[in-house]
């Protein structure tokens, strides 16, 4: 809340590019895209620097390639090589009127030492030549050395992270180690579960088989009952889900006697129902696909 008051103060007082270019990172940080798209447009309106251009064209085309608006993002895309493209020809010209001036300089210095005749100013000119030439290798050397202390410096910081997260993986490997253990016992004791369970839905579907009924039953016998039939009767089941998804088990057992060609009658005699209590059932079990 206080960056946004900073914010609003700024932009009041001071609509240009540096305030667009801030209100746009801080609506980007937020989330709100759209604003700080409108707020970073506004910026390259109004910023003279190819540089902060293009990095704000490439902002622009990333919140466009998010979108998947391929159109706009190549739009920004190609600002941004055109903005990169005057910053070098800028580059360039500078370059060129620096050479210019060194040429201009040389040429003032050619004709100083056309004017010294004396032999022993010549070797002085040289002796000086020769100081800066070595003060320049030994600032280029002194450059060189800072850039592979700063390398070596990083890549031991680099080596540390390393070490560190190896530590971390070797931690979390022994945890996934005992996590996998307790999940073969729970595995293994869910097996034996299911084992019991399929023999108990065994007895139950034959005692329907055998003209027995459902109707004192528990949710418990219907679930028991259907991890029977899903085993014994796998296609017919997979069918049924795959036409109704998934519905109670006693609708299931419903759909699986009619698909075992029971009629109304002989299932209404297994729930213990009528069979236009059998048929109403049947209706209420939407399809998913008609």
């Amino acid at each position: 809340m206080k960056a946004k008051e900073y914010l609003d103060s700024a932009l009041y007082y001071s609509k240009d590019a540096v305030s667009y270019r801030v209100a746009g990172y801080y609506n980007n940080a937020l989330g709100n895209d759209a604003k700080a798209e409108e707020m970073w447009k506004k910026s390259i309106d109004c910023d003279p620097n190819y540089l902060t251009q293009a990095e704000t064209c490439e902002k622009i085309a990333a919140l466009y390639y998010k979108r998947g608006d391929l159109k706009n993002y190549a739009l920004y895309m190609s600002k941004m090589s055109e903005a990169k493209d005057s910053l070098y020809t800028r580059k360039k010209k500078y370059n060129m009127s620096e050479l210019q001036s060194n040429i201009n300089s040389s040429l003032s210095m050619k004709d100083l030492l056309d004017t010294i005749t004396s032999a022993s100013m010549g070797i002085l000119i040289i002796i000086l030549l020769c100081i800066v030439v070595f003060s320049l290798m030994l600032h280029r050397t002194r450059k060189r050395l800072i850039a592979v202390h700063n390398r070596l410096k990083a890549e031991k910081q680099s080596l540390e992270q390393a070490k560190t997260q190896i530590k971390s993986l070797k931690k979390e490997s022994a945890k996934k180690s005992d996590k996998i253990e307790r999940l073969n016992n729970d595995i293994m004791v869910a097996s034996q579960g299911s084992a019991a369970n399929a023999r108990c839905g065994k007895e139950l579907y034959l005692h329907i088989k055998n003209g027995g009924t459902t109707v004192t039953w528990t949710k418990q016998d219907y679930e028991l009952c259907m991890a029977y039939c899903k085993i014994e009767f796998a296609e017919t089941m997979a069918e049924i889900e795959h036409c109704y998804g998934k519905i109670a088990p006693r609708k299931q057992l419903i759909m699986l006697l009619q698909h075992l060609n029971y009629d109304y009658a002989a299932i209404g005699r297994v729930l213990g129902i009528n069979s236009d209590s059998v048929r109403k059932n049947i209706a209420r079990i939407t399809p998913l696909t008609k």
